[in-house]
This record gives C-alpha cells, structure tokens and sequence, in this order.
C-alpha cells in the first residue's frame, strides 16, 4: 500500500484549539505513552490468553481507479468504485480531476489530471493512491468509447444536471437540469472540458452524471452472476457493480487560491495543458475523504504511519445532535480531524444503522491490554469524558476503537459548532 507523506495542517475545529491540541498530544506521547504504544502490537493480538479475545476481520471490497480521458488525453473525470462485500453492487466516489494528491497540505501541488499528463500512468496511481489512502485491484484510463460501452447496459439514464458543462473544442453545452441522456450523452458530458476556466467548475455537473448512473442501476441490471471469484477485468468489476444497487458518494471540492496555484504547483505541471489554459486546483477534504473511504472499503485502508491503527463508530441520533443543529457526519469530520492531528492511522468508520443509539460516555477499546492507561493518557483528552479498556473482540488490524458517545457533544461548544455545522 502507498505510505500517504502529507497529513493536514487544517482543522474543521477552531484553528487556535487544534494548535493547542497538536502541543499537547506531543507532550503526551513524549512521556509515559509513547513507549508503550509504540511497543504495542500493532493491528496483532496481545501477548497472553488470546482465548477471550476472538479476531474479527475487517470487510474485504473489491476496488477500481478509472479515469476518464478527452481526446487530447486529458483527465476529466476521476471515480473510485467499490463493491460491496458480497461482490455485487457497491458504490461509486468521485474524486475532483484536478484534485491535489497531497490534500493541499504537502507544500506542493500535484493535482492529478496534469500528473497523468504529465508523468504518465504510474504517478497518476500513485498519486491517486496517496489522495484516498487505498490500495487498488485494478486501474484503468478510458476514453470516451469505452466509456459508453461500460455504460451502455444501463439504457437511457435520467440526469439533473447540477450546473452547466461546456466542452471547448466542440463549443457543446449542457445546461442545468433534468434531462434524460443515452449513454453516448453521459459519457460526452463527461469528457467535456474547457482549459479557459478553472476545471473545477465543471465537477458539479461530473457529479450528476455519477449519481444517476448509480440511480440508474436501480436494484441490480444484472443476473446469474457468480461473485464467488474477484473479478479479473474492468469490464467483470462493471458488471458486479450494476448486478446489485449502487451508493453514489461524492467529495465535497473546494479550490486552492490562485497565489497558492501560482507558488506551489511543480514545475514540470505549470501550464502542462498549455499557455492558453488555466492552472486550477481543488481540494478534497482529507477528513471527509477517510470517512468516505472508512466506511465503504475499510479493510483497503494503508496505515502508513508508525501510530496505532483506529476506528471511530458514531451512532449518535438527531436527538442527541438537535441542540447543535448539527448531524451525525459533521460529528465525525470533528472526530476524524482531531485524531488526524494526532497523527495516527484512521481505518475504518461507521455510522450505525440500528436503533442502539449511542453510549452516554465515550467508549474507547484497545486491543493490547498493557496499552490501555497509555491510551488514555495519549487520547482520552480528545474526547472529552471516556470510559477505556480492554476490547472484548479484536478487529485485525485495529489498535483502538472509538465509539462516541454523547459525552463529546460536550467538546463541541459555540463557535466549533457552527464551524462543524458548515462542514458539511
């Protein structure tokens, strides 16, 4: 798996706040933790009677990298997709095209169309790699026709197209709203680009095209299809998908300030698409894209940091949020952020389903009994009041187990609210 270099240097929290988090989490993992944690066994069972102590594996999900391709070779288009753990059916991320691999955060600028362009095949995966944290079964770069033939079993498709798109070298446009596309349609929109303006204009209308084709897959198009076996090609990994209902996820794209494109893009990318085009990057969300990815593809997650492994359970109920008027995402963006900031490795994530409701006070689970006052001296503070100790189940590959409760309600209050609020 791909080690991820870049962490964040911005949290959803208050900035002065997670500063001041940042220094104390160095303090306490410089004292009695760090050796501890660090002689954990990480992502392993402990030492001693293992008998009480039963290993659960984390799901494993099928993944795909496809990128789509104009015909001046450039990336428009940029998904993910994973099946779900029974091999049919899945969901569907899209990344920005012009996404920053490093999250913004590495000092430089990679956005990944102009890396693919650029550098080749191989950097784009990796760099792709290093933006979503995941290890891939297959990549694949399609153009237009191959796009449509992946599309083609799913017939006409019913599009609300969220804002407009314009293809430069056609001088074609799509304007907002609901229209019904043949595949060739869809796949057109989505090879549209206009090196004139910023390419993240165009991701709005790139997510419509994304989210109807899973809503055009219903519950499944597909039949007699045996999962038992991985699929070996993108065409097999296609099939499985549309056999089962699909969950289209998109990640939220916010823009880096020109200053910032002008002083960090590398050299060999400045003006990669020409003199004439702009030199535009976004930005998905570190902590939303460990969320997204933590919850759908949790055991293809690198753990590449020398830290414990976590997972973070929420299953806090609008009830319990309604005061804050804030939701149960926003709850874990602060979450994922705070441990981001701890510098450890986020595996997994899950928001319940059930109505078991979350605990009153936060749970923290480790997994190696020596590790369990290191633990809480290192991150119980993060959390506000927890309860930690032993798990009673492992999870290979998990470390800590988070489970919030309304108790770190009580660490969100005034302006961090309304700064979690906006988050999503």
């Amino acid at each position: 798996m791909t080690a991820i270099k870049a962490r964040r240097t911005r949290a959803t929290v208050i900035a002065t706040a997670a500063a001041i988090v940042a220094i104390v989490i160095t303090v306490a993992l410089g004292v009695a933790g760090a050796r501890t944690l660090a002689n954990s066994s990480s992502g392993r069972r402990p030492s001693g009677d293992v008998g009480l102590a039963p290993t659960l594996e984390l799901p494993y999900t099928a993944t795909a990298l496809v990128g789509v391709v104009d015909e001046a070779d450039r990336i428009t288009s940029v998904v993910v997709l994973v099946l779900d753990p029974g091999g049919l059916g899945g969901t569907i991320v899209a990344v920005a095209a012009t996404a920053d691999a490093g999250a913004g955060n590495a000092g430089s600028l990679n956005p990944l169309a102009s890396v693919f362009k650029a550098r080749g095949p191989e950097e784009f995966l990796h760099s792709a790699q290093t933006l979503t944290g995941l290890s891939y079964d297959m990549v694949e770069v399609i153009d237009e026709t191959r796009l449509v033939q992946l599309l083609r079993p799913l017939g006409e498709i019913t599009i609300d197209l969220a804002a407009p798109v314009r293809d430069s070298s056609s001088g074609d446009t799509w304007e907002p709203g609901e229209a019904v596309f043949p595949p060739a349609e869809a796949a057109r929109v989505l090879v549209a680009s206009d090196p004139g303006i910023a390419d993240w204009y165009l991701e709005p209308g790139r997510q419509s095209i994304w989210e109807a084709v899973a809503g055009a897959v219903g519950d499944g198009v597909s039949a007699d299809i045996d999962a038992s076996a991985a699929p070996s090609t993108l065409d097999e990994f296609v099939e499985r998908l549309f056999a089962g209902p699909v969950v289209f996820r998109p990640l939220h794209v916010r823009p880096i300030d020109d200053d910032r494109v002008r002083d960090e893009l590398t050299p060999d990318l400045i003006g990669v698409f020409g003199v004439d085009s702009v030199d535009a990057v976004a930005v998905n969300d570190r902590s939303e894209v460990l969320i997204v990815f933590g919850a759908i593809a949790p055991g293809r997650i690198g753990a590449p940091l020398d830290a414990p492994n976590f997972s973070v359970t929420s299953a806090l109920t609008a009830a319990d949020l309604g005061a804050l008027d804030i939701n149960n995402s926003d709850v874990l963006v602060v979450a994922v952020e705070r441990l981001i900031f701890a510098n450890v490795n986020i595996v997994s994530v899950t928001e319940p389903t059930d109505d078991g409701g979350a605990p009153q006070i936060t749970q923290i689970r480790v997994a190696d009994p020596e590790a369990v006052d290191a633990t809480e001296e290192a991150y119980g503070f993060l959390f506000g009041e927890v309860e930690v100790s032993a798990a009673d189940v492992l999870v290979e590959g998990v470390d800590i187990e988070i489970t919030l409760g309304r108790s770190f309600l009580d660490t969100l209050g005034g302006e961090e609210a309304s700064d979690v609020a906006g988050s999503s």
